[in-house]
């Protein structure tokens, strides 16, 4: 049996309470998908736009996907920063794979030739890509109110 005031749970420090989760934290992780996915659709239609002027714009997919990550789940960090560079390592190669080579079939033959045609920039340009839309999405802010 405990006397009252020899007990170090009574005078223990509670901790404040803290902020009870929302929805924008149960939906983060869906929302910064869809976000990542109308980035990559956006930074698609670029892509088609800039490659039919002659000009090489992967980064700008990479980009795009970043920021509709961040801007949709309204937080960033680590999560955020995987969601985008995952999407984005899968619409550029396609995106660049279907504008670059119209003629080509829908199947993974098609997909592993063009691959093995990637000179050694345009992978630097899909390296970089990847590495601008997982920063944009990893530093932001981790929670915005």
């Amino acid at each position: 049996m405990t006397q009252s005031g020899n007990n170090p749970l009574e005078n223990a420090p509670v901790p404040p309470a803290g902020k009870d989760p929302s929805w924008w934290d149960a939906l983060a992780i869906p929302l910064g998908l869809l976000g990542a996915l109308a980035g990559a659709f956006l930074g698609g239609w670029i892509m088609w736009l800039g490659f039919h002027s002659g000009y090489l714009v992967i980064p700008v997919q990479g980009l795009l996907i970043g920021f509709g990550t961040i801007l949709a789940s309204r937080r960033g960090g680590w999560i955020q920063g995987l969601i985008a560079g995952i999407v984005c390592l899968l619409a550029t190669f396609l995106t660049h794979w279907r504008i670059g080579w119209p003629n080509a079939g829908m199947d993974a033959d098609a997909f592993r030739d063009y691959l093995s045609h990637l000179s050694g920039f345009l992978l630097l340009l899909h390296a970089v890509s990847v590495i601008v839309a997982s920063w944009i999405a990893w530093s932001a802010p981790a929670r915005r109110k």
